[in-house]
C-alpha cells in the first residue's frame, strides 16, 4: 500500500506540473496572439487618377502629384515617402505632432487640434477584395466635398491606444468607426477629378520608435 501510495502521489504531481505547465503555455500563446493581432510594417499604395466622368488621367496627373505612397507604421507613429523616396508625411505620438511635406519644405501641425469641418465616417455595406484581404467600405462625409470612400480589413488592424489624441483628419474617430483596422483602399473626390490610392503590396516588420523621428529627415 505505501508504495502505491507513493505511485499515485507522484502521478498527481505530474499531472499537476503538466496541468500548470500547460496553463501557462496557454497564457503565454495568448499574450503573444494578443501582441501579433496588432499589424506593424509597410504597405505599398498605388495611386490611380480619373476624371469625373471616370476616364483615367494617371499619366497626366501621376507627375505632378505622385504615383505611390511608401507608408510605415508601428504601435504609435507612422511616415510615408513618395515613389522618389521624399517625405510626404510624419507623424510622432510623442508630443502628438504632424508634418507634412509642401515644395521641399516641412511645415508642423498639432494633431491634437480639430480643424474646421472635420470628416464624419460611418460604416456602409459595399464590400470588395484588396491584396488578398475581404475589405468592408467606411463612408467620410463632411459639407464641402463628395463623399470619400476606405475599405478596411478585419485581418489588418493596429493599436489605436497611441492615436487617440489624433484628432488631425478625425483619424481617432476614423479608428473607433474601423475598429483599428487601416484602409488598403481609398477614394477621395476633388472638384474636378477623383484618386483611387490602393494597397498593392502588404508587407509586416517590426519598426523601432528611432525609424520616426523627425530628424533623422532634416
Amino acid at each position: 500500500m505505501k508504495f502505491l501510495f507513493y505511485s499515485l502521489s507522484q502521478t498527481n504531481i505530474l499531472s499537476m506540473f503538466k496541468n500548470t505547465f500547460f496553463l501557462f503555455f496557454l497564457l503565454f500563446a495568448q499574450m503573444a496572439a494578443a501582441q501579433s493581432e496588432y499589424f506593424e510594417g509597410f504597405i505599398l499604395y498605388e495611386y490611380q487618377y480619373y476624371d469625373l466622368d471616370g476616364k483615367d488621367i494617371t499619366e497626366m496627373m501621376g507627375p505632378l502629384h505622385g504615383r505611390e505612397q511608401h507608408y510605415y507604421i508601428n504601435a504609435g507613429n507612422y511616415k510615408a515617402f513618395d515613389e522618389n523616396g521624399n517625405l510626404i508625411q510624419l507623424y510622432n505620438s510623442r508630443d502628438n505632432s504632424y508634418y507634412f511635406n509642401r515644395a521641399g519644405k516641412l511645415f508642423q501641425l498639432d494633431a491634437g487640434q480639430t480643424y474646421s469641418d472635420p470628416p464624419k465616417f460611418s460604416k456602409i455595406s459595399k464590400r470588395k477584395k484588396i491584396a488578398g484581404y475581404t475589405c468592408k467600405g467606411i463612408e467620410s462625409q463632411n459639407d464641402s466635398e463628395t463623399p470619400s470612400v476606405y475599405f478596411v480589413s478585419d485581418k489588418l488592424k493596429i493599436h489605436t491606444a497611441a492615436f487617440l489624441e489624433h484628432n488631425l483628419g478625425n483619424w481617432n474617430d476614423f479608428l473607433r468607426v474601423s475598429q483599428g483596422s487601416i484602409f488598403l483602399e481609398y477614394i477621395g473626390y476633388k472638384a474636378d477629378h477623383y484618386i483611387v490610392m490602393t494597397a498593392k503590396q502588404i508587407k509586416p516588420m517590426k519598426l523601432p520608435d528611432s525609424e520616426f523621428e523627425l530628424e533623422k529627415y532634416l
